[in-house]
């Protein structure tokens, strides 16, 4: 029992850190790519990298969904419970794409309606490992999400994201530091 805990605090630990470094490059003023936020009601998404651009060579580039869950608000994770469902990403109009690794951060449990569930709320950032099929290639990448979003009521949202990552430097230093 003592050891699921500290490995669910270790999960959670982990999940929180790699939130604080793209929440904080996605709140810089310098550099750091970010789409264009979706807002709804409930949530607030963008697509954002510490990476300003693809440097020569590189094959890889890190990504995230970013998520401000309006207060109240919650979302769900990859294993929700008894009701709601997870978030689903169509990544198919995205170019220069090899694969994509979705993390799921370590989620909290949370009531709703009467059911445990597991789910997201405030703010998560989903980490994304992009394999590029062109390596030091521009990256487009075109996400159509679809999650579903509830406080007192279920919301299902639908929604469309999009970042251009030129060729360029690699990582934003001052975004990430």
């Amino acid at each position: 029992m003592l050891t699921r805990f500290r490995a669910d605090c270790l999960r959670i630990l982990a999940g929180a850190m790699l939130a604080a470094i793209f929440l904080s490059a996605a709140s810089s003023q310098v550099g750091a790519a970010s789409s264009d936020p979706v807002t709804t009601p409930a949530v607030t998404a963008r697509l954002l990298t510490v990476e300003n651009g693809i440097a020569p060579g590189a094959g890889t580039l890190s990504a995230g969904l970013a998520l401000d869950l309006a207060e109240g608000w919650k979302t769900y994770w990859r294993t929700p419970g008894e009701v709601g469902f997870p978030p689903e990403i169509d990544w198919s109009g995205s170019q220069n794409i090899a694969s994509i690794d979705f993390q799921w951060p370590a989620p909290e449990r949370f009531t709703a309606f009467g059911i445990e569930n597991f789910g997201y709320h405030d703010e998560v950032v989903f980490p994304i490992r992009i394999t590029l099929e062109e390596p030091g290639a521009p990256v487009r990448l075109s996400a159509d999400v679809t999650l579903l979003t509830c406080s007192d009521i279920c919301i299902p949202q639908e929604f469309s994201l999009s970042l251009d990552v030129p060729t360029g430097i690699g990582i934003d230093e001052a975004s990430a530091a």
